[in-house]
């Protein structure tokens, strides 16, 4: 495919080379390379290979760049090209999870709503999708729509998802000062079955710091204590102590 592109910078078959190229140096693991052959279809005008690119270009720029920037550009993009369902869902998806990590909450929000609108979603994508939306509220003191939305969350699995947006809505009980609600979610939380080790243990530290405000320090530091001897995370171990 070099030599052909070399051979012929202004060939009939350019737009295949330099596709089927990035797909080489992509399974290659040239990552850099393989964007670079992508890019260019991308700055093409819409063709039968616009739609793989794009996908292809998103995943380097999300999973291996890191470059979140250029990925939703891609992921935008994506979204207006794609002709496959499953690659609109990506796309969506794919937004949403970045404007998350890069703090953007209110297009997290609007992205994850677009989401909910799409047919045929997994219960997986459902529940983040809606968990997404609670976790960024949350973060904007949106407090009426994250409750609501870690509910929603809970009401359609017992996973860790649910586990999450337990732990979250014994938080905003213990922000507003409900501290006997937050306990009565955090056992919740503790007794929910299948259990996560992880926010169980975050779960007591919440629970500590509601014995804290109420004046148990004698059952605060024994809560505490038993995180620091049963734990094996380390981050939330240094928490405790």
């Amino acid at each position: 495919f070099s030599d052909y592109l070399e051979k012929y910078p202004d060939g009939f078959f350019i737009a295949e080379a330099n596709f089927y190229r990035a797909e080489c140096e992509y399974a290659r693991g040239l990552f850099d390379e393989a964007l670079a052959g992508y890019n260019y279809i991308i700055g093409k005008s819409k063709s039968k290979f616009t739609e793989d690119a794009l996908l292809k270009a998103a995943e380097i720029n999300h999973q291996k760049k890191k470059n979140y920037t250029a990925a939703i550009d891609n992921y935008i993009n994506l979204e207006k090209n794609a002709d496959l369902k499953n690659n609109l869902i990506i796309a969506i998806t794919g937004q949403m999870r970045l404007y998350y990590m890069t703090n953007d909450f209110n297009q997290s929000i609007n992205t994850a709503r677009r989401l909910l609108l799409q047919d045929k979603l997994s219960n997986e994508l459902i529940q983040e999708a809606h968990l997404t939306i609670a976790k960024a509220a949350l973060q904007t003191d949106s407090i009426a729509l994250a409750r609501q939305s870690f509910n929603k969350v809970i009401s359609l699995a017992t996973n860790e998802a649910a586990a999450e947006a337990r732990y979250n809505l014994a938080y905003i009980e213990y922000r507003n000062s409900n501290f006997d609600e937050s306990e009565k979610i955090i056992f919740q939380l503790i007794n929910q079955v299948p259990s996560y080790d992880y926010w169980i243990a975050k779960a007591f530290i919440l629970l500590a710091d509601n014995y804290i405000e109420k004046g148990n320090l004698f059952q605060a530091k024994h809560t505490l204590q038993s995180i620091i001897d049963n734990y094996e995370g380390e981050d939330l171990v240094v928490i405790a102590k």
